[in-house]
């Protein structure tokens, strides 16, 4: 439902089944382009669950009322990617023909499970990863989060994510004095599965 966005990735918006990382550099709107995804999708008539690790409830609410987001996203807090999952299955059930959407803020925040005492590692990621696009397949759904960079905005997460997702998009603002597009944010597609 957002033209732009939609023509980026091939035209027809996100393709059931898919996984789609999003990366790019600090202060470029990866938080807030999530953000207007998740009110475009459910006006589009689908579900759409936006998890955050990266704000309170509070905070999202906050900037959601001032880009004037109105169409009522569900909005959730889930750190266990199987309580994430749960809470995406819920709305599955409750809302039987409609595609339901799992954006996630951001994916360093996310926790698989596998220590009981909550520890990470280098491969935290990478479990997840693999979790959230086992049910994307396994269910037709479709996710969405925000990678790990760099300051400078480069990915800075395992290699095995790379080649996990379906899409890749990267946003960033153009600083290259001597482009046309100086000063103004892109948007680009490194990797489609499933777009042009």
């Amino acid at each position: 439902g957002i033209e732009w966005f939609d023509d980026a990735i091939g035209g027809e918006g996100m393709v059931p089944s898919s996984v789609m990382m999003l990366t790019g550099t600090p202060g470029a709107g990866k938080t807030t382009m999530l953000l207007q995804l998740a009110d475009s999708i459910v006006g589009a008539g689908h579900v759409c669950l936006y998890n955050t690790g990266e704000e309170s409830l509070y905070q999202v609410k906050m900037v959601a009322e001032r880009l004037g987001l109105t169409n009522g996203f569900v909005v959730g807090q889930d750190t266990l990617v199987s309580e994430l999952l749960a809470h995406a299955d819920h709305l599955r059930r409750a809302n039987k023909g409609k595609q339901v959407f799992i954006l996630q803020d951001s994916l360093q925040t996310l926790d698989d499970g596998k220590y009981a005492d909550g520890g990470t590692t280098g491969n935290t990621s990478v479990r997840a990863v693999e979790m959230l696009t086992d049910w994307a397949k396994t269910n037709y759904g479709i996710v969405a989060f925000i990678g790990q960079v760099t300051k400078s905005g480069d990915f800075a997460g395992k290699q095995t994510i790379l080649h996990a997702v379906d899409v890749r998009g990267q946003l960033y603002i153009d600083e290259e004095k001597k482009s046309d597009t100086y000063g103004e944010r892109i948007f680009e597609v490194t990797k489609n599965r499933f777009g042009c």
